[in-house]
């Protein structure tokens, strides 16, 4: 007890000095924030009371190239969802998943809904979800024969999809954080904008280890960050729009505001989307959004997925998975493409006069190269086919995006048809990637295999000079014992 409370005091001391150290007109501006700056801060940054900000839903998605495939039949054995599917369709679910990955042709598959163990909803699968998730839409998609890509639409419980209204509607106050030699005051809009980043990274980590724990794919395993939308809406505001509004507003902190590289959907006017940037430049993360009240008035017959209510639109959006697994294959090229030129730089950095290190690090390459070997030359030649064809698959069902920013609305664009493009112009460039990185791993491994046979050699010629020497040795020993034995009789 006496350790901890000596541990608090030290705290407490610690944090005064740090506090006393602080310049005095430092102090002062954070007096000035706290007095002055912050009040109206919080208040722009606070959405009305009549406006209602939910995060209802998150599709993330994970491929199942030759070397995963056997994740995702083991997963779904143990989670017992093949008995599920095949009792309530009287087919074989993991035949149905190998027999689509033999054949030439397109195909997905309803899987169904996956619901916690409590719940008693007809027609579902139970197992144990993450925490804060009330339901799990589940769908194969089978574009080419050699990945199975699973998508997985994550429905939010109440609380949950209500946490990001929540957590910028608080107030907050600005603190110092000190970087360096200088010193910066972090806003309430800053912290807001924080915060909105820290929960959905919180959710989407709750789905990714749930995904990893039972289904785990190729982006679990070499791009942690799986392809992930979350779905947004408002109940006051429309996303995008052209009305100015204060920096810091809370469109702002939610990235609603500006409409560059926001696209808007022809066959729903009020649904929007938003790339995204992640930190290795794989565009691995998207957002849907729009203002519910739009959103309903553009569903024709929306009391057939369920009526004007959460569950209506989550349903009507499930049938959004066949436009957005154009975009999964395309991070999946930028993945590949991420990872061989991450493999292409640990080659060059390989060190031959260290040749013990050498050989360890060219054994770990290879290693990941041969993860990448297995799929790469399938992805090519099978996206080739639809080049040769010249269309994309399950073309009438993809929703078209439009630009939505000014300089653009004309622009006759399809954002989903634009992508699928770039897949294809794409794979001359990949294979040349993978080429080089082939050939520059296996002449390194050559080289090294040279150097290895070469100090094997200078061994051996050293052991077989020694085993000489010993020889040579042992004959003038001999010689000498004969001798002496020659006088001794004489």
């Amino acid at each position: 007890m006496k350790n901890i409370l000596k541990k608090v005091n030290d705290f407490i001391d610690e944090n005064l000095k740090k506090e006393n150290d602080i310049p005095e007109k430092v102090k002062e501006g954070l007096t000035y924030y706290h007095n002055e700056e912050d009040p109206e801060k919080n208040l722009v940054s606070t959405p009305p009371d009549d406006e209602e900000i939910s995060m209802k839903s998150i599709w993330i998605y994970e491929a199942y190239t030759p070397n995963y495939i056997e994740n995702l039949i083991n997963g779904i054995k143990s989670n017992k969802i093949d008995v599920f599917y095949n009792k309530s369709n009287q087919k074989d679910l993991i035949n149905i998943i190998r027999n689509s990955r033999q054949g030439s042709s397109t195909r997905w598959i309803n899987i169904g809904l996956l619901v916690p163990f409590n719940n008693d909803q007809p027609h579902t699968c139970s197992m144990e979800l993450p925490d804060g998730i009330s339901k799990i839409y589940l769908k194969i998609h089978q574009y080419i024969p050699s990945i199975t890509v699973l998508s997985y639409q994550f429905v939010l419980d109440d609380n949950e999809e209500t946490r990001l209204q929540k957590s910028i509607s608080e107030n907050y106050k600005t603190y110092i954080k000190k970087r360096n030699k200088t010193y910066q005051y972090v806003t309430p809009i800053n912290q807001k904008k924080k915060k909105v980043k820290d929960i959905k990274r919180e959710i989407h980590n709750k789905c990714f280890n749930w995904i990893k724990i039972n289904f785990p794919g190729m982006f679990s395993e070499i791009n942690y960050d799986l392809p992930t939308c979350d779905f947004i809406t408002l109940t006051k505001e429309e996303p995008f729009n052209d009305k100015k509004f204060d920096y810091g507003n809370y469109l702002n902190i939610l990235d609603l505001d500006v409409n560059s590289n926001s696209w808007v959907c022809n066959e729903l006017p009020g649904l929007y989307l938003k790339l995204l940037p992640d930190k290795n430049n794989i565009n691995s993360n998207i957002m849907l959004t729009g203002n519910v009240k739009n959103l309903f008035s553009s569903i024709e017959n929306i009391r057939f997925y369920g009526g004007k209510n959460k569950f209506g639109l989550t349903n009507y959006l499930r049938y959004i998975d066949h436009t957005l697994i154009i975009w999964v294959f395309y991070t999946l090229l930028n993945t590949y493409k991420y990872h061989l030129s991450k493999l292409r730089d640990e080659i060059a950095k390989v060190n031959f006069l260290d040749s013990s290190i050498a050989i360890e690090k060219i054994k770990n390459i290879k290693k990941d190269f041969i993860k990448l070997e297995s799929n790469i030359p399938y992805f090519i030649k099978e996206f080739e086919r639809y080049k040769k064809i010249d269309t994309i698959p399950f073309e009438d069902d993809i929703f078209e995006f439009i630009p939505n920013w000014d300089h653009q609305k004309n622009n006759e664009d399809n954002l989903f048809k634009d992508i699928f493009n770039l897949i294809i112009d794409n794979l001359a460039l990949l294979e040349n990637q993978y080429i080089n990185v082939k050939k520059s791993l296996y002449s390194n491994s050559n080289l090294i295999s040279a150097i290895i046979s070469d100090k094997l050699s200078k061994r051996n010629m050293w052991i077989q000079i020694s085993m000489m020497s010993m020889t040579a040795i042992m004959l003038i020993l001999t010689a000498i014992m004969l001798y002496e034995s020659l006088q001794n009789v004489g």
